[in-house]
């Protein structure tokens, strides 16, 4: 995966990612993926069922926060409400720091 299709992925606060593409965002930022943190029954939890995954889901917001956290740059988002605000602003400040570091 480019960076850009994960910071593309980032933009979406309301998705629910298959693990696997996930892990792919991650990958792509260099960071590792914590199945801990990120990883949802959404069966069991929220009511929402994926078909081919089973039940098991990342959530939009929850991957964007958390790759802003890894990088260091999470704060900036944190006065923002909304999911899709929120997940936006994080992939900002992403593509900002990724920037400023000659990474992209």
């Amino acid at each position: 995966m480019q960076i850009n299709e994960a910071l593309n992925a980032l933009n979406d606060g309301h998705t629910i990612w298959k693990v696997g593409y996930a892990k792919r965002v991650c990958k792509a930022f260099g960071i590792p993926f914590d199945s801990e943190e990120l990883v949802w029954d959404f069966h069991r939890k929220d009511g929402y069922i994926l078909k081919e995954d089973g039940s098991l889901g990342v959530n939009g917001l929850n991957l964007s926060e958390y790759v802003a956290k890894q990088l260091g740059v999470h704060q900036a988002a944190k006065t923002f409400l909304g999911c899709g605000t929120q997940s936006r602003e994080y992939a900002r400040v992403v593509r900002q720091k990724l920037q400023v570091e000659g990474k992209i």
